[in-house]
């Protein structure tokens, strides 16, 4: 489990993810995604939290523990999480019983 000396980081494949959904709008012209990804970058950025690339090595390694449905956003961000050492902290449902992720509720 995630201890509280553990570094939160953030991953520009969230940040990827949130920037398509932005970027994104329903039938009823409200956006899909429900932040702009610059606020979040300059959030993170003020409380000193580490960014994290994307890099060649977490594009090219599987998944340890695959996924059950076919998320690529949650594969990358699971891939960073085992190569890395780290845990995923989400609020997807569908994460819960991965061993690289940490559930902070559902979404």
């Amino acid at each position: 489990m995630a201890g509280a000396d553990m570094p939160l980081v953030l991953s520009a494949v969230s940040i990827w993810e949130l920037r398509l959904k932005w970027h994104s709008f329903r039938i009823s012209g409200s956006r899909k995604g429900p932040v702009d990804p610059g606020s979040v970058v300059r959030f993170a950025l003020a409380i000193e939290w580490e960014l994290m690339p994307l890099m060649a090595h977490h594009a090219a390694v599987g998944l340890a523990q695959p996924l059950a449905h076919k998320d690529p956003f949650d594969e990358l961000l699971l891939v960073q999480a085992q190569e890395e050492g780290m845990r995923l902290l989400t609020r997807d449902a569908s994460l819960v019983c991965h061993p690289y992720a940490v559930t902070a509720g559902h979404a």
